[in-house]
């Protein structure tokens, strides 16, 4: 049963056996001198978060978590330490890259490093927070996707680049689904 569906008395926290049916009225589901309001999809969640847990869901979110919160120190270091790279070497610190480029490219491909270096900025806090914020995260992810959908374009048009770019393809795109079942 969706938690959204069922009503709740909150004096008590026990949950009525019907589930509310959307075209009825507020007074209509109401027994004479009890007030049971729907319940938004936040009180779902502070009612899940609220409720006792075993200690394997306890075990298993605690572990979410960490490897959540890993994944994002991963990103936000990979981006910090690339971003810095790309910046001050410009196409020579890209593997699989040619010796020289134009300079309009140079300049491009540098000025997006720094905004590659803010983006592991953002990601670190994300992760640095004491509660992640999952809807935060999940745009984090969906970026990422973004610009994974941007690298396969660029192998479907211009053709398969260097190995490292294969895989981070694939981790790019799959990001979201990857952050989904972390949550």
């Amino acid at each position: 049963m969706r938690c959204s569906w069922i009503l709740l008395d909150l004096r008590s926290g026990d949950p009525q056996p019907q589930p509310a049916d959307p075209r009825t009225s507020q007074a209509d589901r109401d027994t004479p001198g009890q007030s049971t309001p729907r319940l938004t999809p936040s009180d779902c969640l502070k009612a899940r978060r609220a409720r006792p847990r075993s200690i394997v869901e306890v075990y298993r979110a605690t572990m979410r978590t960490k490897i959540l919160r890993g994944l994002l120190w991963s990103i936000s270091g990979v981006a910090a330490l690339t971003g810095v790279l790309v910046a001050l070497f410009g196409n020579r610190a890209i593997p699989g890259a040619t010796e020289r480029t134009d300079a309009s490219t140079s300049s491009v491909l540098r000025f997006y490093a720094v905004i590659w270096t803010a983006h592991s900025v953002v990601v670190g806090r994300a992760a640095a927070r004491r509660q992640l914020d999952h809807d935060e995260i999940a745009g984090i992810g969906w970026l990422m996707a973004a610009g994974g959908a941007a690298r396969a374009l660029a192998w479907w048009r211009s053709g398969p680049p260097h190995p490292l770019f294969r895989v981070l393809t694939l981790q790019e795109l799959a990001m979201p689904m990857i952050v989904r079942l972390l949550r």
